[in-house]
């Protein structure tokens, strides 16, 4: 019998305060029908947090077509990341070419600067995982890639197994790697950062965006446990309390006023495989 990756999961995504949810720059991918909540089940599942650069033109739109790019291509037979990126600014090109026809029609023609903007183009980090079920029940592999600052964390009863890219709070700076919208000449594309594991049931995982890491980070270097801090809020109907959650950190200090995403991932016991078409 085959099995399956089974999987509950929540997201939940935020503005910075003060700012509209139309101005987060952050950005998911967790399934096309299911929204921010749901159960996926396939011999292969596949997650993605993007975080816009605040510098650019629309990289709140570059961010959610990265994340989208990312688990199409994931659900492929055999992963390409330059076909990801490619697939990704094939999209982009398509949504840039339709907002500049756009705007001089709605008596809204560019100014100088947003012609600058858009000839620089947008930049985002992007964080992506794929689960594969394995040979037993109740067990898989996993891998994820990552360019930039956004970080899984991978936790298993009340430990933390997995925390990547970065394994320190004291690893974020202002300038991370980033993927940009553009294929420029003459500047070196970012090499993404590559890991691979394994999971069983019951095992949570954890995609963040920069602020919400690296709270989680100094969390766990003060002897805390931020997961069980973190899922509560995280896992609850609508964003309300997710975001007097944030607000609270942020009032006390503890967290950056940036744009904040979360994807919790809950493993589950699988059922046998259905032929699911978003498993192939």
């Amino acid at each position: 019998m085959d099995t399956e990756v089974c999987a509950r999961f929540w997201v939940k995504s935020i503005p910075k305060s003060g700012n509209s949810p139309e101005q987060n720059e952050d950005a998911y991918f967790s399934h096309p029908k299911k929204g921010q909540a749901g159960t996926k089940r396939g011999r292969k599942l596949a997650f993605a947090v993007a975080d816009g650069a605040s510098e650019g033109f629309r990289t709140g739109e570059w961010a959610s077509l990265l994340a989208r790019a990312f688990y199409s291509q994931a659900l492929q037979k055999q992963f390409s990341w330059k076909k990801f990126v490619s697939q990704a600014r094939g999209s982009w090109h398509d949504h840039e070419t339709g907002y500049v026809q756009v705007r001089p029609r709605e008596g809204r023609p560019l100014r100088w600067y947003e012609e600058a903007l858009i000839q620089a183009g947008a930049c985002a980090a992007l964080l992506g995982l794929v689960l594969r079920a394995g040979q037993e029940p109740r067990r898989g592999t996993w891998e994820a890639f990552a360019v930039g600052d956004c970080c899984l964390f991978q936790v298993r009863g009340d430990r933390l197994l997995s925390s990547f890219p970065l394994q320190s709070s004291e690893q974020f700076s202002n300038s991370p790697s980033l993927i940009c919208s553009k294929d420029s000449p003459g500047v070196l594309e970012p090499v993404p950062e590559r890991i691979r594991g394994s999971w069983q049931a019951g095992d949570c995982f954890f995609l963040l965006t920069d602020a919400l890491a690296a709270w989680f980070l100094r969390e766990c270097e003060a002897g805390a446990k931020p997961w069980a801090e973190l899922k509560q809020p995280a896992k609850a109907k609508d964003d309300k309390e997710f975001q007097r959650w944030v607000d609270s950190l942020r009032a006390k200090g503890l967290l950056r006023n940036d744009d904040c995403t979360v994807t919790v991932i809950e493993l589950k016991q699988e059922k046998p495989a259905r032929g699911n078409a978003l498993s192939r």
